[in-house]
């Protein structure tokens, strides 16, 4: 005895045939609604024109045939919003089935200690490279300093700054000359150098003070800025 097995559609694929079926229905029943106004319209334009072939019964046949037609047509039409709704409901579901088997296994905890460790990661690297820039500016200022090179003034394409506490400055009226109020930290220098275009280009730090912490975020933020566009 030979047996034969057919595998059973799912719920959503029988509602996207059926879908499928009543939309032809409804197409087809369109159609002919369609051709019996057509019909109805040339046989009323003749009898206005006094044919005499038109028939009093050909008119009441006529417009008996578009009344039936539109309410098929508008029963199609119902039958085809109902189904296509219940095909949408049963999409949804499947979506939100799919949608919860892919959660299996993933830990959104898991996903933001990623996150975290790769931007602490990240702080860690750009720290480490301000770090050795600002070693890079120290090392040269004091060398340039050393050298009697006078602070703050251009010589041979590069000057030096002492960094401070503070930048906050004024000028003293009788002699003409800037006092700085922040007090001078030993051993830090924020170093210029002109590139070829002649511009000034910082070490490390600009001006007078220095703000590893702000340059820090300014590189990352200037970072995810550019991996957003």
């Amino acid at each position: 005895m030979t047996t034969s097995t057919t595998r059973k559609a799912s719920p959503l694929k029988a509602a996207q045939t059926k879908v499928a079926g009543l939309e032809d229905q409804e197409r087809a029943t369109s159609e002919r609604r369609d051709k019996a106004r057509a019909h109805l319209a040339d046989l009323q334009l003749r009898s206005s024109s006094g044919d005499p072939s038109v028939t009093g019964l050909d008119l009441i046949t006529a417009r008996g045939e578009v009344e039936a037609t539109e309410n098929l047509a508008e029963h199609a039409a119902k039958v085809l919003a109902a189904a296509r709704m219940e095909a949408a409901a049963l999409l949804a579901e499947q979506t939100a089935q799919e949608a919860r088997d892919s959660l299996i296994g993933h830990d959104p905890n898991e996903t933001l200690k990623d996150a975290q460790k790769a931007l602490q990661d990240a702080v860690t690297s750009v720290s480490d490279a301000i770090a050795k820039q600002d070693a890079t500016s120290d090392a040269i200022g004091q060398k340039l300093a050393s050298a009697g090179v006078p602070p703050m003034e251009w010589c041979n394409g590069i000057q030096y700054v002492p960094v401070r506490t503070s930048s906050t400055s004024s000028s003293v009226a009788s002699t003409g000359r800037v006092s700085y109020r922040g007090s001078v930290i030993p051993g830090r220098f924020n170093v210029a150098i002109q590139n070829e275009d002649g511009e000034a280009v910082w070490l490390s730090s600009e001006g007078l003070t220095r703000d590893s912490n702000q340059v820090i975020d300014s590189i990352l933020n200037q970072a995810w800025e550019a991996v957003r566009s």
